[in-house]
């Protein structure tokens, strides 16, 4: 008899932790619109991320991302996309969900990232082979 009362007193004992683990573990969402600074344009494609936490998630076709399942406290969001500043915002998760409006500024220096091939695009440190540049004086003649 003494063997079956001690798993049962593990199980209510658990039983009653459980409220305490759920309560620590509490979790929101984060959301949110990214835009052009210039054009206040919707941008898709943008990583948003938490890196602390290794979340992340792209912007869909109208600019919105949505977070799930972020702990709750301080957070700090990365955006990142190619051709535009990367921007950092500070973000207090809770239990109502945080909306938030990022704008992105373009950035020249960025655009030499990028390679546009024929069928597709790289990152200049993949490409192994010739690449050849045109500066935009040359396109426009």
């Amino acid at each position: 008899m003494s063997r079956l009362r001690w798993p049962g007193a593990v199980l209510v004992a658990f039983a009653l932790l459980l409220p305490d683990m759920a309560a620590a573990q509490e979790r929101g969402s984060v959301t949110g619109l990214v835009v052009a600074a210039e054009t206040e344009q919707p941008l898709s494609g943008v990583q948003v991320s938490i890196p602390t936490l290794n979340l992340s998630v792209p912007t869909d076709e109208r600019g919105r991302f949505l977070l799930t399942n972020v702990p709750q406290g301080a957070h700090t969001l990365r955006f990142s996309l190619l051709g535009y500043k990367q921007v950092t915002q500070e973000v207090t998760v809770g239990a109502t969900v945080s909306n938030i409006t990022v704008r992105l500024e373009t950035d020249a220096l960025r655009l030499d990232e990028l390679i546009v091939i024929g069928y597709g695009e790289e990152r200049r440190r993949n490409i192994a082979g010739a690449v050849a540049s045109l500066r935009p004086e040359t396109v426009e003649e």
